[in-house]
């Protein structure tokens, strides 16, 4: 455990130098609009507030997905496993937000989303492949899991119809929109 505090301490000093705070305010526009948070509150450049919107929606959405999801295990085990679906659904959407409000992606960040995009897709196929290769066994949350994976789809395809049209024009960073600013 002292292993993981240090690594997870160091990892924070060592980055958290490139963290753009006046970009991430993710939630903070509907905090604003719903008058929680008033406009000249130093509460406004806050991270935690924007994180805690993010929290109340998956909290919220995991709820509902846990009536969806079929278990057998309790109500606890069961909302984590649906809380943890529900996270990872909405996990990059602040990313995303970030990107539409610069218009510009690093090459680095770019490849981080195309392989989360990757990873969805090998999920999915092995979800499509199961019955395939476990021929006698079904197993109950299938149908879930990849109507899961393919909303975790939906929701990057935009960000990847604009990494596609970065790399065929060959830029070097990807540019959502038209690139006019």
């Amino acid at each position: 455990a002292c292993a993981g505090v240090a690594l997870l301490v160091s990892f924070c000093m060592y980055y958290f130098p490139s963290y753009e705070k006046e970009k991430d305010n993710f939630g903070i526009h509907i905090f604003e609009r719903l008058e929680v948070v008033a406009k000249d509150s130093p509460l406004k450049t806050n991270p935690a507030v924007a994180a805690s919107f993010l929290y109340s929606v998956v909290a919220v959405l995991a709820f509902l997905w846990y009536f969806v999801r079929k278990s057998q295990r309790s109500f606890l085990v069961s909302y984590f496993c649906c809380y943890y679906e529900a996270m990872g659904a909405v996990a990059l959407i602040p990313q995303l937000w970030m990107f539409h409000q610069d218009k510009r992606v690093s090459p680095l960040l770019a490849n981080f989303v195309v392989l989360t995009a990757m990873h969805r897709i090998f999920t999915l196929a092995f979800w499509i492949s199961y019955p395939r290769i476990f021929v006698w066994r079904y197993p109950d949350n299938r149908g879930i899991q990849m109507a899961s994976e393919t909303l975790n789809l939906l929701i990057l395809s935009d960000f990847l119809f604009y990494w596609a049209r970065s790399k065929l024009r060959g830029d070097s960073e990807v540019i959502i929109g038209d690139g006019m600013m």
